[in-house]
Order: structure tokens, then sequence, then C-alpha cells
């Protein structure tokens, strides 16, 4: 991770790395943190970071560092330091115990942006940035995943972590795969809640 998480910036791209942890069973979802940072973070901002990172399902860090010369301190060298990798640590072990939670699950239009349509991307910054703000926890999943990592049950859709997504949202999309949209279907057929939220994609 660069510098794009501050207080002044919304950046959910974290919940890209846990939602594919969460699909596909996978217990950790990994950060390395404050690579590149302009000006190093002082400990609450990068508390702050951490917080970001893990409210939105990140649960396994490295710290980036560097060594401490004589003329330059390390700012690893803080003695909140400690006290923040004790946090960490803990928070993490925390959130890696357990299943996800999350109930919802929002289709990310990766083919509609690679048939060159970026402005949906904005229609998916703004959905989660709602959902988020509303304290309603989703995981992202796109094509490959409808058919690799997720089976159909009574109204439910159920991943490879034993999460159980009973609200499809699927934001303006140009086109969905067929492979894809069959398992929409179904799901929607026995009893699952599909809403869409701007354009309703023109191809399947």
């Amino acid at each position: 991770m660069w510098n794009q998480i501050w207080p002044s910036t919304l950046n959910d791209f974290p919940k890209l790395a846990s939602s594919v942890a969460h699909v596909y069973g996978k217990p950790r979802a990994f950060s390395e943190s404050f690579a590149a940072y302009h000006i190093s973070p002082t400990i609450p901002q990068a508390k702050f970071v951490v917080d970001h990172q893990i409210a939105r399902g990140i649960n396994f860090f490295e710290f980036m560092f560097w060594p401490a010369g004589s003329k330059h301190r390390n700012w690893m060298s803080d003695p909140g330091m400690k006290g923040l990798n004790e946090y960490t640590n803990r928070t993490t072990y925390l959130m890696s115990q357990g299943k996800p939670g999350a109930r919802i699950a929002m289709y990310y239009p990766t083919s509609t942006m690679w048939l060159g349509n970026n402005e949906v991307y904005k229609d998916i910054v703004t959905l989660t940035q709602q959902l988020l703000t509303h304290q309603r926890d989703f995981d992202y999943i796109n094509d490959d995943a409808f058919t690799e990592a997720l089976t159909i049950g009574p109204g439910y859709l159920e991943n490879k972590s034993g999460q159980r997504y009973e609200t499809l949202i699927i934001p303006s999309s140009d086109v969905i795969s067929a492979s894809a949209w069959k398992v929409i279907e179904t799901f929607s057929s026995r009893g699952g809640k599909v809403l869409f939220w701007g354009r309703k994609p023109a191809s399947f």
C-alpha cells in the first residue's frame, strides 16, 4: 500500500482484497503498509491507516520500514510503536477467528470496465460509500466467482468461507457473462434478492 489512505481521502480498495479472501475461503487478507508515504506518519496517523483497513476486512499486516541511520531516525523507533504493534497483532488475531458475516454481495463489473466504460467505477465508489456509511458490510464478487466459488441455496449464495449472501446488488453494468447471469437468475428464482442500482446490463 502506498499513501492512498489518509484522513482526508476516501479509499475503500482494501475491500477488494478482503472480498477475494472471503469468497474463496482464505483466512487472511494481507496488506504491506507504509511503503511509500511522502512524510512518515505519526503513531496516531498510522493507527488510522491500520484501523481503516481492519474495518474493511484486512487481518494481516507487514509494516514497511528501512534501517535508521546516524542522521535520521526511523519513524518506527517512536516509543508509541510498540503499542501500535501490540494493538495490531491483537486486533488482527481476533479478526481472523470465526467466519465473515456480511449478507450482502456487490457485483464488480470487471467486464464492463474491460470494454472501456470506466464511468461505472464512480457508481461503485458511491454505492460502496453508501453501504459502509450505513454499516452494511458486503463483499465484491465478479463474474468468475459465480461459477468458481459460489453455490446456490434457498434464498442465498454461499461462498467457500461458509458465508451466505442473501442480497446481490448489481451496480451500473453494460455486460454480465452468461455463466454468471445463469447463477443470478437461479439465485433470484430460489428467493434471493437481486437489486439493480443504476443502469441495467444490455448484454448477458
